[in-house]
């Protein structure tokens, strides 16, 4: 199971408290403190094991110096694209302090946009599938802003738990017959 979200709510709060099989993508600032993962100990080493490795260059500095990225065709908010990307595994301390996270940076090769960056903690995902995840979830917002402007969702006059629980799908039956 996969849980988008906005970058305001990827925080160690959701991060290190979530269940097992829930794994996050969101965006990840390009000036994140990133470390390599902690060296193994040696035998016969004293004190605690280390918790993480050297800390890494931020991905602004390393951006500065990326001369190869790598093509990728996609297909985000309903357009064909081809941005440059490039990943990286790292461990990010400060959000996540024990698993390490894919991260991947994507380029807009016409210089319109900014760089950006993404990230999963699930290592075994690749680039597409992470930016194709995250650009889906924009239709979601989009669908619960509309319910809430134009139904009046926002300010459903409900207290009985009953009621709570229709209004959500109602609003949801009357927002999609009212595109149809």
């Amino acid at each position: 199971m996969y849980l988008v979200v906005d970058s305001a709510y990827a925080g160690r709060t959701v991060l290190e408290h979530r269940p097992a099989n829930v794994h996050v993508i969101s965006r990840l600032r390009l000036d994140a403190a990133l470390y390599a993962p902690p060296p193994p100990r040696r035998p016969g080493q004293k004190g605690r094991p280390r918790r993480r490795g050297d800390r890494l260059p931020s991905l602004t500095q390393v951006l500065a110096g990326r001369r190869r990225w790598q093509r990728l065709p996609l297909v985000l908010y309903g357009r064909a694209v081809t941005p440059r990307v490039f990943t990286l595994t790292a461990l990010w301390y400060g959000a996540l302090r024990e698993q390490q996270v894919r991260i991947v940076v994507v380029r807009d090769p016409s210089g319109r946009r900014r760089d950006e960056a993404f990230f999963c903690t699930d290592l075994d995902r690749d680039a597409a599938f992470i930016l194709e995840t995250y650009a889906r979830r924009c239709t979601l917002e989009v669908t619960v802003h509309d319910t809430k402007q134009d139904l009046g969702f926002g300010q459903a006059q409900t207290q009985a738990v009953a009621a709570v629980q229709r209004a959500a799908p109602f609003a949801g039956l009357v927002y999609s017959l009212v595109l149809l």
